[in-house]
């Protein structure tokens, strides 16, 4: 058993949840996925290992993974949920291109010293974060049908960033 699935366990019991058949393999199938996945995308993978999954059922399952601290609900300013398992060890942030709604990983030192700071120097504890940076990747900026900047900054405008769903710069 995964130190995941040992905490989602331990997680479930705390909160007098049931530990069914079904959220404890979807749970255990969700930890070996990587990437940001909705919850339809998350179905499609998971109902070829667990037949007999309802929606519902995985829905829920993430609900208690996420308040668990385990998963990561993420909005990348196309309004549609999507999950990501926590990987402590691999601290990343997000580029997102407001055209083709490309989202790219990023690692960097630079970012992580920033926050390591400000934890000390504000006497804060992270339990955790999100950062998501829009532009315009490579391929849609050598494209001539690139989205108009005043068109990039209306859809800006029209929702949060992230898991708060606020906007952060």
């Amino acid at each position: 058993m995964s130190d995941h699935q040992e905490h989602f366990q331990r997680f479930l019991d705390a909160g007098g949840f049931h530990a069914t058949r079904q959220r404890l393999s979807a749970a255990a199938l969700i930890f070996t996925v990587r990437g940001h996945h909705t919850l339809d995308e998350l179905y499609d993978i998971l109902r070829k290992n667990i037949p007999d999954i309802g929606k519902a059922t995985l829905y829920r399952t993430l609900k208690l993974l996420t308040e668990a601290g385990l998963v990561l609900e993420l909005h990348f300013n196309d309004r549609a949920a999507r999950f990501e398992v926590v990987d402590p060890q691999k601290r990343h942030d997000h580029l997102i291109c407001m055209n083709c709604g490309a989202v790219v990983e990023i690692q960097n030192r630079f970012f992580n010293t920033v926050k390591e700071q400000l934890s000390e120097e504000q006497e804060f504890v992270f339990t955790g974060h999100t950062q998501c940076l829009y532009g315009l990747c490579a391929r849609c900026r050598g494209n001539e049908n690139t989205t108009t900047d005043s068109a990039i900054f209306g859809r800006i405008s029209t929702g949060g960033c992230c898991a708060c769903n606020a906007y952060h710069e």
